[in-house]
């Protein structure tokens, strides 16, 4: 918030919230409560009950879950790659996990 407050104050005049449309609104709604409130809720509370270097290992799992999310609200395509890539992730981090 920091960083963005500086810009919001000389190009906030620019956009008006009006011309927004509801799927703006509905992205605004997710990047604040989806990935800023909840995101960090899990993060924090997984901490509280395991160590940090198994916690930190789900980051990698981070890009996996968001094209899985992308497959099925936005109905984006899976290619071959993104299979191979998405099931060595998933080894990587279970093997973290229970190594």
């Amino acid at each position: 918030m920091i960083l963005i407050l500086p810009i919001e104050f000389l190009f906030g005049d620019q956009v008006s919230l009006s011309s927004l449309s509801l799927a703006h609104r509905q992205g605004l709604l997710y990047l604040t409560l989806g990935t800023s409130f909840l995101g960090y809720f899990l993060w924090y509370y997984a901490l509280g009950r395991i160590e940090a270097s198994k916690v930190a290992i789900f980051a990698n799992a981070q890009p996996f879950l968001t094209t899985v999310l992308a497959v099925i609200f936005l109905g984006q395509g899976v290619s071959a790659t993104f299979i191979v890539g998405g099931l060595i992730t998933i080894c990587g981090v279970v093997l973290v996990q229970f190594g």
